[in-house]
C-alpha cells in the first residue's frame, strides 16, 4: 500500500520530467497511434475502428464518446499522462496552393494572408477557419495552405481534454503527407506526374502532384472496375490542360485489391508508400521537426 502510494505520487512528476510523446492518426473509420521513446517511433500498438455515429466528415459529432474512447485507449497503453500529436481528418480539411508576390515569404503568413482575404474558391470564410501554411517542397516561394472550420478543430481539442492528455499539435493530414512525401517529390522528372491513392474502407483518395504541388484530388470508388474507370477520365481530363507530362509514377498509401488491372491500363507499376517505422504516411511526416514558416493551425 505505501509503495502503491508512492508510485501515485511520483507519477505526475514522471510525466513533467520524461513527458511520453504518442503520435495518433485519426479518420472516420478509425485511429491510429503509436508511442515515441528517445525520438524513434514505438510500434504500431493501436489501430481501433472509431465508433459508429461518433465522426463523420471528420468531424467529431459524439464529443464525449470520442473522448472516452481516446481515452480508454490510450490508458490500456499506459499513456493517460502522454502528450499527444494527432492528424486531423484528411476530409475536415481544404487545401489551396498559394504564390506569395515576389516569392517572399512574410513574417506572419497567416495574418498577412487573413488581411489580404484573396478570392481563394475555398468554401468556408476564412475568418471562419484556422489555418495551416508550409512551403511545398523544392518550391520554398510557394506555399500550401490548408483550412479547416473552427467548429472542427474546436471539437477534437474539447475530444483530447476529455480524454484527459496534453494535445501539443493537431496538424492536418496533407500537411503531414506531404511531408512524408517530400524527398519522392524532390527527385520526380520535370515531365512526370505523380499519381497517389490512399485507399480507406469506403473511398479511395485520389491525388495528383506536379513539380512538387499538389494540383488534383478526388474521391474515388475504392473497388474495380469503377475506381480505374473514373481514374482514368480524371487523367485524361488532366493531361489535356498540361499537355506537357510524358509519365506517370503510381504511388499506394495502402493495399488495394485488384491493382493488377490498373497497373496493366496505366502502363506503370504501383509503388508501395509505407511509412517505414511509422504506422501510416502520414503519421511519418507528423514527427519532423518543423522549419520556419510553423506549421500550425491558428
Amino acid at each position: 500500500m505505501v509503495l502503491a502510494g508512492l508510485q501515485e505520487r511520483w507519477r505526475p512528476f514522471q510525466a513533467r520530467l520524461f513527458p511520453q510523446q504518442v503520435l495518433l492518426e485519426i479518420t472516420d473509420a478509425l485511429i491510429l497511434g503509436q508511442g515515441i521513446k528517445g525520438g524513434r517511433p514505438l510500434p504500431l500498438s493501436i489501430e481501433a475502428p472509431i465508433p459508429a455515429a461518433t465522426c463523420r466528415k471528420g468531424r467529431p459529432l459524439q464529443v464525449s464518446a470520442l473522448g472516452d474512447f481516446i481515452g480508454d485507449l490510450l490508458l490500456e497503453n499506459d499513456w493517460i499522462d502522454a502528450h499527444v500529436l494527432a492528424v486531423l481528418p484528411r476530409i475536415a480539411c481544404t487545401w489551396r496552393v498559394l504564390e506569395w508576390p515576389d516569392g517572399i515569404w512574410p513574417d506572419d503568413p497567416v495574418s498577412t494572408l487573413r488581411g489580404m482575404n484573396p478570392d481563394l474558391g475555398v468554401r468556408l470564410p476564412l475568418d471562419d477557419s484556422y489555418l495551416d501554411l508550409q512551403p511545398l517542397p523544392g518550391r520554398p516561394d510557394h506555399a500550401l495552405m490548408v483550412a479547416a472550420p473552427k467548429a472542427v478543430v474546436d471539437g477534437w481539442i474539447e475530444v483530447f481534454s476529455i480524454a484527459g492528455v496534453a494535445l501539443d499539435r493537431l496538424e492536418p493530414q496533407q500537411a503531414c503527407l506531404l511531408e512524408a512525401l517530400a524527398p519522392r517529390l524532390r527527385e520526380a522528372e520535370p515531365e512526370e506526374l505523380i499519381v497517389l491513392l490512399q485507399p480507406e474502407p469506403h473511398l479511395c483518395t485520389l491525388l495528383l502532384l506536379r513539380n512538387g504541388e499538389p494540383v488534383y484530388e478526388r474521391d474515388l470508388e475504392p473497388r474495380m472496375p469503377a475506381l480505374l474507370e473514373t481514374l482514368q477520365k480524371c487523367l485524361a481530363y488532366y493531361r489535356h490542360h498540361d499537355p506537357a507530362v510524358r509519365s506517370i509514377r503510381l504511388l499506394l498509401t495502402g493495399h488495394l485489391p485488384g491493382i493488377e488491372p490498373l497497373e496493366q491500363a496505366l502502363g506503370v507499376q504501383a509503388e508501395q508508400m509505407h511509412g517505414g517505422e511509422f504506422g501510416s504516411l502520414a503519421l511519418s511526416g507528423l514527427l519532423p521537426a518543423r522549419t520556419p514558416p510553423a506549421r500550425t493551425l491558428t
